[in-house]
């Protein structure tokens, strides 16, 4: 009995350690002309909107069906759309194509109370930009914001009144690190997350900064980090685009080079954890790489991982061991003809923003992209968001027995309203729904779990609770 509960207890290890998300297209939005969508966000009051970034187009807005809503063309908003980020009913937008040395670095703020009818409020544009290279990306927090201008460094602005946008200071960040005597045109901020007055920049070349801007008027660089496999014994290019922070864990797109889990407990002293690198970087090449990592979305309830990777689309990780990038599933394919740059992601849906490049040229272009426009794919999995308020769900009083189960489980709910309706929703363990039924929710209630022995994961949904519970089936006595 022994040996059988052993060799069973590793076959549901398998199974678990195997187990994918999978994603399944829901609509496409193609550009009819040849500009590309950037970075894009879904609306963080759950209002069924998308908002666009777009170099050559401004601001787009589209619905959650994929429909066209409204615009803020390039001549209206002063530049090119680079990045955004909401807060409440306003849009802080990050402008100056980075595609373009001559556009300088800015800021407008856009009111969307109604997004079928957005109004600039105010509009704020470097004085002095020089070759800057335009606005990467923007935070805001607490009433500043931060701006990642490219070539100029870090650049922070006051934005507690939104119709009045005023500058407070700049940090050029040092391009001698990790190298001397480098080129200064590879030098850009790009990704960025603010926290406790630390910025943590991606400055492309430069590996990944930590400034400290509790004296906003004096930001101070503390800290940086960088692969050393990307520039000892050979300085080899570095791209490092966008990051994410997870309690002490920084998860940092490096381009062709995949995605790095940085411990950044101490600041000061970034330390690696973990790297996917399909690339096996630096031995491989920019322009021939299998994957272009770019954008990343942390999905909080199920503490998942996706990342926007152009030629391969959209890569998900399961985080739930802090700074272990563990691969749980991909939607596109390696090498493809698609290019991906944004991402986000409401519930169980994500947007994906695809880049144009009209005519391909090896050694110039990373890849050769062919379609252009904005997607959404549902995301299907054994974990899902539970309510519409991520990281704040009101879980579902359940007690589930017996558990391993031969099949009959017994479901008591301690606390109940008569006649409430839920819904049950029973994946496997490569996250396929295998049944899903209502009932009316009484003290005690009986279930059949159908299918072979195995892993399973039974959703309970009530309107305003939910809880998630993983199942095993096996023929053995589950005493």
């Amino acid at each position: 009995m022994k040996k059988s509960f052993l060799l069973f207890s590793l076959c549901l290890l398998l199974l678990e350690t195997q187990a994918q998300a999978t994603f399944e297209l829901q609509w496409e939005y193609p550009y009819e002309s040849q500009s590309s969508p950037l970075s894009l966000l879904a609306d963080v009051l759950d209002r069924p909107y998308v908002y666009v970034a777009s170099n050559e187009e401004g601001l787009v807005i589209l619905s959650t069906s994929g429909n066209f809503v409204a615009s803020l063309p390039v001549a209206e908003i002063g530049a090119g759309v680079m990045n955004l980020t909401q807060s409440g009913n306003l849009l802080y937008v990050a402008i100056g194509s980075h595609f373009n040395s001559d556009d300088p670095p800015g800021l407008a703020i856009v009111d969307v109370s109604d997004p079928e009818t957005p109004e600039i409020l105010d509009i704020w544009q470097h004085p002095n930009p020089g070759d800057s290279n335009g606005t990467g990306i923007v935070k805001v927090v607490d009433g500043y914001a931060y701006l990642g201008a490219m070539s100029l460094g870090l650049i922070i602005l006051n934005v507690a009144d939104p119709n009045a946008i005023s500058f407070v200071s700049e940090l050029p960040l040092d391009i001698n690190y990790p190298v001397q005597n480098p080129t200064p045109t590879l030098y850009n901020a790009r990704g960025m997350e603010v926290r406790d007055d630390l910025v943590y920049m991606c400055f492309d070349a430069g590996g990944l900064r930590v400034i400290d801007c509790t004296d906003k008027l004096n930001p101070e660089e503390i800290g940086h980090y960088a692969n050393p496999v990307t520039y000892d014994p050979i300085n080899w290019p570095r791209a490092y685009n966008n990051v994410v922070l997870v309690d002490d864990v920084a998860y940092v797109a490096v381009d062709y080079c995949g995605i790095e889990a940085l411990d950044i407990s101490d600041p000061e002293n970034i330390e690696l954890l973990d790297h996917y690198n399909l690339q096996n970087c630096p031995a491989g090449l920019w322009y021939n790489s299998v994957l272009h990592t770019n954008e990343i979305f942390h999905q909080k309830a199920c503490n998942k991982l996706f990342v926007a990777s152009g030629r391969s689309e959209l890569l998900a990780f399961d985080i739930s061991q802090p700074g272990i990038l563990d691969s749980v599933g991909m939607y596109g394919m390696l090498e493809d003809t698609m290019a991906t740059w944004g991402i986000s992601m409401r519930h169980d849906s994500i947007y994906l923003s695809y880049l144009l490049i009209p005519i391909y040229i090896p050694l110039i272009h990373p890849f050769d992209a062919k379609w252009n426009g904005v997607k959404m794919v549902k995301w299907i999995d054994p974990c899902m968001p539970l309510s519409a308020n991520e990281g704040d769900e009101k879980l579902l009083d359940v007690i589930i027995s017996p558990n391993p189960t031969t099949g009959i489980i017994h479901l008591q709910f301690p606390t109940f309203h008569e006649n409430e309706e839920a819904t049950i929703f029973i994946y496997n363990a490569v996250g396929q729904l295998i049944n899903k039924e209502k009932f009316n929710i009484t003290s005690e209630l009986d279930w059949q779990l159908e299918g072979p022995n195995g892993i399973y994961f039974m959703h309970i949904r009530t309107k305003e609770k939910a809880g998630i519970f993983k199942i095993i089936k096996t023929d053995l006595n589950s005493q």
